[in-house]
């Protein structure tokens, strides 16, 4: 199985009054995912934008499942779910690095488009396989 696994650090600016992490951190940390599954990639993002490329994101969703409290460690792991010529699917979750304990799971979809016009495009025959192989070796839970 090939996951990606991100020890994710918690500010004290990521919770709210209550002492539970705010929505807004979770999407800032999946966006920190994304970019470190992008740099494993042939196509990392400083070489997407000097070839007038970039990745961007048409669905995020996220279940919460179980609130992140002030003060307990959290990983983000993420794996593709699916990709094709020009989209891909990724899914994550956010857990306990020791214990079992998932506190949301989330999925995004997303493209890549042609800068500066914005209109999507196949994505490179290298990126490509890369995303596929990272895909079919995804997570099963």
């Amino acid at each position: 199985m090939r996951t990606l696994t991100l020890p994710i650090t918690v500010g004290f600016y990521d919770f709210d009054p209550a002492q539970i992490a705010n929505n807004g951190s979770y999407i800032r940390w999946l966006e920190q995912g994304r970019g470190a599954w992008l740099a494993q990639s042939p196509w990392p993002l400083v070489r997407c934008v000097a070839e007038g490329i970039a990745p961007v994101l048409t669905r995020t969703e996220i279940d919460y499942l179980r609130p992140l409290r002030l003060g307990e460690p959290v990983q983000l792991v993420l794996w593709g779910e699916r990709s094709g010529a020009s989209v891909w699917e990724l899914g994550f979750v956010f857990e306990h690095p020791e214990e079992d304990c998932i506190y949301a799971r989330a999925h995004q979809e997303g493209c890549f488009v042609r800068l500066p016009a914005g209109r999507p495009i196949r994505m490179p025959a290298d990126l490509q396989a890369w995303m596929k192989e990272f895909g079919e070796q995804g997570r099963v839970e």
